[in-house]
């Protein structure tokens, strides 16, 4: 589960896209540019820097990073009335490409060690709970906005007649920015799980 929490994170908001009559292919991207950018910016910290700093600054930095990626993809696939899976093959190549450049192939390294046995790899019992947990939750709340909130039913709404959606008042072009918008913030969530665990 561990192995598969760093994908499962994503899975839920790619979930909400794929409802949505969407597509995201650059996801994989976001994940790699906001992991590289977080790590940069954990780097920066003293090796000793307490776990109250390391992993507030991790989550901030990746979900910001991964947020506004997806922003990105929402707005420009909105805006310029535009199949998402054009505009997302653009990013994807644009996302990775911006990785190359600023790491210039090399990996990040050198985080703060709370960051991994303060709580990503927390150890209890052997094992490392952190990131199933975090997968389980994501997991539970992903379920919830789709079946029980208003926000849930306009994106079923829009998947299933996006024409009848518009008619019914629903605002489209909000809702699918809003909804890429969180898939990239749970890349960067997952993100940070990944620097965190593996602490490079």
């Amino acid at each position: 589960t561990t192995t598969a929490s760093f994908i499962a994170v994503m899975a839920a908001g790619m979930t909400a896209i794929i409802v949505l009559a969407g597509i995201d292919i650059s996801i994989g991207s976001i994940y790699g540019l906001a992991a590289m950018l977080g790590a940069m910016a954990l780097s920066r910290l003293d090796q000793g820097a307490s776990v109250w700093s390391a992993v507030p600054l991790a989550l901030v930095v990746c979900m910001c990073v991964g947020g506004a990626c997806g922003f990105a993809n929402g707005a420009l696939s909105v805006g310029l009335r535009v199949h998402p899976f054009i505009i997302t093959l653009g990013t994807m190549a644009i996302f990775r490409g911006v990785v190359f450049v600023i790491s210039k192939g090399q990996t990040a390294s050198g985080l703060p060690d709370a960051l991994q046995t303060g709580f990503f790899k927390l150890n209890y019992s052997g094992v490392y709970p952190v990131p199933t947990v975090i997968m389980l939750l994501t997991a539970l709340a992903g379920m919830f906005v789709l079946s029980r909130t208003v926000f849930g039913r306009r994106v079923f709404a829009i998947g299933g007649n996006e024409t009848a959606a518009r008619y019914a008042g629903i605002p489209v072009g909000q809702v699918k920015i809003i909804v890429y918008t969180l898939a990239g913030m749970l890349a960067g969530l997952s993100a940070a799980m990944y620097i965190g665990y593996f602490g490079a």
